[in-house]
């Protein structure tokens, strides 16, 4: 039989995990948000690059 300390320690135990999945799952949220947005930033980059050399190759 399952006391109620061992029961009441279990609890906290779950809840706990459940505390550090949810941590887990919003932090990987924001780093594939940072890691598009890092991206999109990089190929704006590269577009603007690129229409600096088509400017430059008209001339």
């Amino acid at each position: 039989m399952i006391s109620f300390k061992s029961l009441s320690r279990e609890l906290k135990s779950d809840s706990l995990a459940q505390y550090y999945q949810r941590r887990l799952e919003q932090t990987s949220q924001a780093l594939e948000q940072e890691a598009i947005q890092n991206m999109l930033s990089l190929l704006s980059l590269n577009n603007s690059d690129g229409e600096e050399k088509n400017d430059k190759d008209e001339k």
